[in-house]
């Protein structure tokens, strides 16, 4: 009974530590790798109680001594209870951040302002934006990749700790990560022209015109170039050509 509720235990948090990890599995598949991590840990626990063991078509120890294959399997399961323990942690601090944020009340609008937001925060607000910053730190500085909610949640944060230089970092790499969404585009826009800096905006919205395009142009290329061959293996098969 003992490892069925490890596993359990473990299972739980496998499916917190991996749902949209790094903006990647869903929960479905999280709930699938949470699962196969429980199942894994009862037989991890096995390995130091049976002097016999297998795992599929693997035997990991044979009369209580450990195979070569069985070493392998362990080195792999440190592994993986290792990957699922750092990402619970770097899950906690960006969940918590956006908890943390949650409470204080304010606007986009307010925060591109600055200044009139400065007034209204009460000790409550800063202390909140304080471990929120903290806390989407410890996501961003210890993961392996960087996430949109994470350099959101640090540029909101920033700007409400009146940090310009950190808010627009991060709502710059937000844009990256987003795929240059229009809704994290006009978020970078608002604040750039909130700033007198008018000029980078305008650069930024003909960039994506660009993109736009140059991407309209390869479909274009790319139609003409279909239609070209078409109308060849028409001509070589003797078909009249419309």
């Amino acid at each position: 009974l003992a490892e069925e509720s490890i596993a359990l235990v473990v299972a739980i948090v496998s499916i917190f530590a991996l749902r949209g990890l790094y903006d990647g599995p869903p929960f479905l598949l999280a709930v699938a790798l949470g699962g196969i991590t429980g199942y894994l840990m009862i037989k991890f626990q096995r390995t130091f109680r049976l002097n016999d063991l297998r795992l599929q078509s693997f035997r990991v120890k044979q009369n209580g001594r450990l195979t070569i294959a069985g070493r392998c399997i362990l080195v792999a399961l440190f592994s993986w209870f290792f990957f699922i323990a750092h990402s619970s942690f770097i899950q906690f601090h960006r969940y918590r951040g956006m908890a943390h944020l949650g409470r204080i009340e304010a606007s986009w609008t307010e925060l591109v302002e600055g200044d009139a937001l400065q007034k209204t925060l009460t000790p409550e607000d800063r202390e909140n934006i304080g471990k929120a910053i903290r806390s989407f730190q410890y996501s961003d500085d210890f993961g392996f990749a960087d996430v949109l909610d994470v350099k959101l949640g640090l540029a909101f944060a920033s700007l409400m700790n009146n940090d310009e230089t950190t808010a627009e970092s991060c709502l710059r790499r937000a844009y990256e990560l987003s795929q240059c969404s229009d809704a994290v585009r006009e978020l970078l826009m608002e604040f750039l022209v909130a700033r007198d800096r008018q000029r980078e905006a305008a650069e930024l919205l003909y960039n994506v015109q660009g993109d736009l395009i140059r991407c309209l142009r390869e479909s274009c290329c790319g139609l003409i170039l279909y239609s070209s061959t078409a109308s060849s293996k028409r001509s070589i098969a003797g078909l009249p050509i419309p």
